[in-house]
């Protein structure tokens, strides 16, 4: 007989399961609860399932993945020994950060393009790699359809979780797996460029950016950000995909800022910008903090394998191709407003027909950096990008 359609699922059931992961979520920060769910297989098991599984509740699965993401930081190192060091070892954890790690960057690496670019890196590595093939084990086990379809993908929330976790692990990863990690952060962050300059062609004049944007783009730069340290994992960012990403976020953050709901509050005082919004402000410092230190040894260009002038030339071509279509709809608006006033949520008064669009020649790099290495409201922010712009101008 033929197989009977699974049944819908059931609105109720859901509810109670996801306040359940709340619940859960909420135990781990009690010390005897978190070591119980470290220790606890079947709990284990079935929440890695859930966060994977494509076809699960969106909700289901954002639950699943903070969860996991929660354990991140308490996650235990799996012990190596052989002979009597191996009789002694510590029986090895039900979810080691090993695996966690291979479970947030295989939730990195979902969506159109993952797979292939996957499959080149295992031709890269010549397969050898444990974490690159746990990874894959986690995505074949994933039930439900092919993780490369663009609605398989979790959203910005569930991506910056991953990202989030991912810092935690990061430590306990070999040299080869932190390149393949920082590969899907890179991946990630080019995405959601991508996206944002999207979100300006669909509607010039009052783009919307998808949602949590600002929470992934700084996720994903505070892991980028932690692995400076490390100098394998510097020349593995120096990355043209990447940097040209990393100029145009710049580039086009102000055509992104989300206006405050009015001008004023009730006391007539500046609206706060909201959270959202603090956190893609945030993630232009971490960008900016992240180039002073790729571009000032002199080597870089060599490991790039083309000048910083061609990146950054390319990513204002890239940007000011979206920008002028913009300027041009909009009816050639002149600016009301400078970078700075925008990144901190500024969008002019109430009324205003059209936000403020600077000519392609004024809203260049330099420009840019200039207007941000004056506004002293982030200092951080001020004097990387000062430090950029000696880079920049030194070309």
């Amino acid at each position: 007989p033929p197989a009977k359609a699974p049944h819908p699922p059931n609105p109720a059931d859901q509810e109670l399961e996801l306040a359940a992961f709340s619940f859960l979520t909420e135990l781990l920060k009690v010390e005897s609860h978190r070591q119980h769910s470290l220790e606890d297989a079947k709990l284990l098991k079935a929440v890695s399932a859930l966060a994977m599984d494509s076809n699960a509740a969106p909700l289901l699965r954002l639950g699943a993945v903070r969860f996991l993401a929660a354990l991140a930081p308490f996650a235990e190192e799996e012990e190596e020994g052989d002979g009597e060091d191996a009789e002694e070892k510590k029986e090895a954890p039900p979810l080691p950060a090993m695996r966690l790690a291979a479970i947030f960057s295989s939730l990195l690496q979902t969506g159109e393009g993952a797979t292939k670019k996957s499959e080149e890196q295992g031709k890269t590595s010549g397969g050898g790699s444990a974490f690159l093939s746990g990874r894959r084990k986690i995505a074949a086990a994933a039930s439900g359809a092919s993780l490369t379809k663009k609605s398989d993908e979790p959203d910005n929330e569930a991506l910056a979780l991953a990202a989030s976790g991912l810092s935690c692990a990061f430590h306990v990863l070999s040299t080869e797996a932190r390149t393949e990690v920082l590969s899907a952060l890179s991946d990630r962050f080019v995405r959601l460029v991508d996206s944002l300059l999207s979100a300006v062609k669909r509607n010039p004049r009052s783009p919307r950016r998808p949602a949590h944007s600002g929470l992934l783009a700084y996720e994903v730069g505070a892991a980028l950000l932690g692995a400076l340290g490390d100098g394998s994992c510097r020349r593995a960012m120096l990355e043209p995909r990447l940097l040209s990403a990393m100029f145009r976020f710049l580039l086009i953050l102000k055509h992104v800022a989300e206006p405050p709901a009015s001008g004023k509050d009730q006391e007539g005082k500046d609206e706060v910008p909201s959270e959202d919004q603090v956190l893609l402000n945030a993630a232009a410092t971490q960008a900016l903090l992240i180039l002073s230190v790729l571009m000032r040894p002199a080597s870089s260009e060599t490991t790039i394998g083309s000048s910083w002038k061609e990146v950054i030339s390319g990513a204002e071509a890239t940007t000011d191709s979206v920008l002028s279509k913009k300027k041009k709809r909009a009816g050639g608006a002149t600016a009301a407003g400078g970078l700075s006033t925008a990144l901190r949520g500024g969008g002019g008064s109430e009324g205003e027909a059209v936000k403020a669009v600077e000519a392609s020649s004024a809203a260049g790099l330099v420009s840019v950096l200039r207007e941000l290495a004056g506004d002293k409201g982030d200092c951080a922010a001020a004097v990387a990008a000062g430090k950029v712009l000696d880079l920049v101008e030194g070309e």
